[in-house]
């Protein structure tokens, strides 16, 4: 039957395994979560998600927006 099998890896990041029940795994360095195909595809979505949020705050800085570096995150 075989172990877990690798859906995708980024080296020196992690991977996304599947084992034969069906439970994905993502491995970031030393941490693993495990889920069902459900729950993996919301944390995709919320995922991209943030990305889109990150590049328009990406943006927003190129075009000159400046702004107060936060003292409580910093």
């Amino acid at each position: 039957m075989g172990g877990p099998r690798v859906l995708s890896r980024v080296d020196g990041l992690g991977s996304v395994t599947v084992c034969g029940c069906g439970t994905l795994s993502l491995h970031l360095g030393g941490v693993s979560v495990r889920m069902d195909a459900e729950t993996f595809a919301q944390a995709v979505g919320m995922c991209r998600e943030a990305m889109v949020a990150v590049e328009m705050q990406a943006h927003g800085l190129t075009v000159g927006e400046v702004r107060k570096r936060s003292l409580m995150t910093h």
